[in-house]
């Protein structure tokens, strides 16, 4: 299968090499996989950019079934790019793109599955949570550790709060407490 559009050559399906987020299509899934491990995975202008335009690609792709967000590395996603953002303004800190692509996965009409391996911690979290399915090996750990700067997780609740038990959702707001897959799947994330 051909796939065209940014990050990929036209003759070949092959990823270029400076692409942050690949996507694969085969047998009806769309593997969508964040690729930027030496900054685990955090959420920087490029990062949301290539993920937007992977979850366009997939949704308008009438062969897609279904579409799976994975990661390399050891970490699923590390929230917002901070050291990109320290310099930024608020449009290129992602304030109003983020919350654009979490509801782009909120309401895909295709199931969306969120694989991971390695820790989500605050826009990471939103992302898992967006997701119709989330799949955590034992090793995942989820931590909303924005708290921890002094920022609320007021752009992620929009698709948390519906997830998590509302006790549960203000003790781990207020703590920034790291929390295994296990306890993620008690309280409801």
């Amino acid at each position: 299968m051909l796939l065209t559009g940014p990050g990929w050559l036209t003759a070949v399906n092959v990823p270029v090499m400076d692409e942050l987020v690949h996507l694969a299509v085969a047998d009806g899934i769309a593997t969508i996989t964040l690729d930027s491990p030496n900054n685990r995975n955090a959420l920087s202008a490029q990062l949301r950019r290539e993920l937007r335009d992977h979850l366009n690609a997939a949704i308008a792709d009438d062969a897609v079934r279904v579409i799976v967000l994975a990661h390399t590395g050891t970490v699923f996603c590390a929230g917002m790019d901070l050291k990109e953002s320290r310099s930024a303004d608020a449009e290129k800190q992602g304030v109003n793109e983020f919350p654009a692509i979490l509801e782009q996965i909120w309401t895909s009409p295709k199931p969306v599955v969120a694989k991971l391996a390695g820790p989500a911690r605050a826009g990471g979290v939103g992302i898992v949570a967006a997701c119709d399915i989330a799949v955590a090996a034992d090793t995942a750990t989820f931590a909303f550790s924005e708290v921890r700067i002094g920022v609320v997780p007021a752009v992620i609740s929009v698709t948390v709060l519906p997830r998590l038990n509302s006790r549960q959702a203000h003790e781990l707001f207020l703590t920034g407490e790291t929390f295994d897959a296990r306890r993620a799947a008690e309280i409801g994330c």
